[in-house]
């Protein structure tokens, strides 16, 4: 696998998890949906919810900048946000999708689960390491 079909790779899930945020058209119904906004406003205020977004942003910043600039660690700092998330869904309480964020959100995690597997694992485990320097032979 060449830097630039990773990078590409890296930049598609960019797009699918940003494309999980957008204002897709409304599937939830709006008792439901402002039931849920807040609740969500509520955990907005907590003090755990706000530290757990801005550790999930620092992971997530730098695991995808390191993986666009092959930085070895990097891999362990983008899988980790993921599962940090899905650790602490428990103790976030209830959450409601619509079907179009369900479904970047599914796709946007296989993704990451691939990249990380290719990065540590696969074909581009290579373009992680750094290069053998070789002794100079006289």
């Amino acid at each position: 696998m060449s830097r630039n079909q990773f990078r590409v790779l890296v930049l598609v899930w960019v797009f699918l998890f940003g494309c999980r945020f957008l204002p897709w058209p409304n599937q939830i119904p709006p008792d439901i949906a402002s039931r849920y906004d807040q609740s969500l406003m509520q955990m907005i205020e907590s003090p755990f919810f706000s530290g757990i977004v801005v550790l999930f942003l620092v992971l997530l910043l730098v695991g995808v900048v390191g993986m666009l600039r092959f930085w070895k660690p990097a891999s362990y700092f983008f899988i980790a946000a993921p599962v940090m998330v899905y650790l602490t869904s428990p103790i976030n309480g209830w959450l409601v999708l619509s079907g179009w964020e369900s479904m970047f959100e599914g796709f946007s995690v296989l993704l990451a689960g691939a990249l990380f597997s290719t990065a540590v694992f696969g074909a581009a485990k290579g373009l992680f390491q750094a290069p053998q320097v070789s002794p100079d032979v006289p």
